[in-house]
């Protein structure tokens, strides 16, 4: 499967790696998206949280409230 023209893809290392680099890559009116199973979305997700300097809630709130 090949990418479109506009689209880079690249190895990484790990999900802060991707994410990194994804970011070096955005420019300002671009958007970063990261898909895949659960576990890669959490590592993303994690990642994010360790480089604004965000704390990790234990558990995710309830949405029934």
């Amino acid at each position: 499967m090949r990418a479109p023209a506009d689209v880079t893809v690249a190895p990484a290392a790990d999900a802060a790696a991707a994410l990194d680099r994804a970011l070096a890559l955005a420019g300002p009116d671009d958007l970063v998206i990261a898909t895949g199973s659960i576990f890669a979305a959490a590592a993303v997700r994690l990642a994010w949280a360790e480089r604004g300097g965000l704390a990790m809630p234990e558990r995710d709130p309830d949405p029934v409230g």
